[in-house]
């Protein structure tokens, strides 16, 4: 550590006498994870003292206007440039360090690998992240959280899709029962198709030029895990398409998306079968299907589907219907499932819409129906349920006369 003590001190950021007490400091923390047995919480202490040390330093460069001289001198050479990280970076390097020490010898502990991974993030240490990632899936594979955090770095940091797909299947694929992983690459794909038509909106309402929706974002020059070699900062993954692939990898949409690598092609003003595809939820659709293969008796998991579809708009009416479909197939005689199946009419109608009436008064015979047919407890109290938000957001009076009535109805009939 020397050399970039000997910088801090020449550079003004510390004085002699700081100097000393950083050494010093030092030297006690690191006796204190070489013992035999060190602790967690020495570990942290470290990390802490050095976090606490990095945000001290550039308070004290920024006060010294030492940002300002570097960039004014911009294209100084090299030499200089690599003098400047020197004591700019060393500090989060030796913070990657202590990390990664205390995880080879608590790499059990998921909250660690979780903090290490929201520090790296604030820090924009995206090549220390990518490797951490592997490092943390390679250990745990049957930990979702680790899976949903390196697909959303994928996809929202290094705007790489098709990693982020390769990697919430490969995690399906060993976790075919998680119900998290499931939910959350139909979200992602869904997120995805959204993000592409917004794109298309704005391309095509100002002359339709084409470019790429997700580029890899470089690596920043102030990562000081980076190489400048190497600007391409996504996990290294294995496209497995054989017979250990399941049944979404073989999919003929999902792979044919998989090798298309980015997407571009569907920013073009004609869209081919497959593009087509891509932005009427087929893949969505996909996901569905095998995630109720997988998990087949599990009526709130499918509400959540629904709940997840109804989020992005009227564009996924075709796989709600799926999802509804699907429901009166396998859970025939469930009260929530007749709650559903009756209330799918006014999703997404206001209470001040023309349609309104008409689709409350189908909405209330579908009720009617089910609860002649089926007659329950629970169906009776979603029906009055049902019946009371709408007295609540309704505001035209007749309505409310008519909802007033059919309530008396049903709570005299259920009586």
């Amino acid at each position: 550590m020397l050399p970039e003590l000997e910088d801090f001190e020449k550079r003004g950021i510390f004085t002699k006498a700081e100097v000393k007490s950083i050494i010093k400091r030092r030297t006690d923390l690191e006796y204190s994870i070489h013992r035999l047995s060190p602790l967690k919480s020495d570990f942290l202490r470290y990390i802490e003292y050095e976090i606490n040390l990095e945000r001290l330093r550039k308070k004290r460069k920024r006060r010294l206007g030492l940002d300002k001289e570097e960039k004014e001198r911009g294209g100084a050479g090299k030499k200089q440039k690599q003098k400047n990280r020197l004591s700019d970076f060393s500090i989060q390097r030796r913070v990657h360090g202590l990390y990664n020490r205390m995880l080879r010898r608590f790499g059990g502990d998921v909250e660690l690998w979780c903090q290490y991974f929201e520090w790296s993030k604030g820090v924009g240490s995206s090549k220390a992240l990518g490797r951490s990632f592997a490092r943390a899936i390679q250990l745990h594979p049957t930990k979702p959280i680790f899976w949903i955090m390196a697909a959303a770095w994928e996809f929202d940091e290094n705007g790489n899709m098709n990693s982020a797909r390769i990697l919430l299947q490969r995690a399906l694929r060993l976790n075919p029962t998680s119900q998290k992983l499931w939910l959350e690459y139909f979200k992602l794909e869904l997120l995805y198709i959204e993000k592409i038509k917004e794109r298309r909106k704005i391309l095509f309402g100002n002359g339709g030029i084409a470019v790429p929706i997700l580029t890899p974002r470089p690596a920043s020059d102030s990562d000081p895990s980076s190489d400048p070699q190497d600007s391409s900062l996504t996990l290294e993954i294995e496209d497995e398409e054989g017979e250990g692939s399941s049944a979404l990898e073989r999919n003929e949409t999902v792979r044919a998306l998989r090798n298309n690598r980015g997407g571009e092609d569907v920013l073009g003003e004609t869209l081919t079968p497959l593009q087509k595809a891509l932005l009427e939820v087929t893949v969505p659709r996909v996901i569905y299907r095998n995630a109720i293969d997988a998990i087949a008796d599990n009526l709130l998991f499918r509400i959540e589907f629904l709940r997840i579809y109804r989020l992005f708009g009227a564009d996924t009416k075709t796989g709600q219907e799926e999802v509804f479909e699907s429901l009166q197939r396998d859970f025939p005689t469930t009260p929530t499932s007749f709650a559903l199946l009756s209330e799918r009419h006014l999703a997404g109608i206001d209470t001040t819409s023309p349609q309104y009436p008409q689709t409350l008064k189908l909405t209330i015979s579908e009720y009617d129906i089910h609860l002649s047919t089926h007659p329950s407890p629970d169906l009776l109290q979603a029906y009055v349920s049902f019946l009371t938000s709408q007295l609540d957001s309704c505001s035209e009076d007749n309505l409310k006369l008519y909802l007033n009535a059919v309530l008396k109805k049903v709570l005299k009939r259920g009586e």
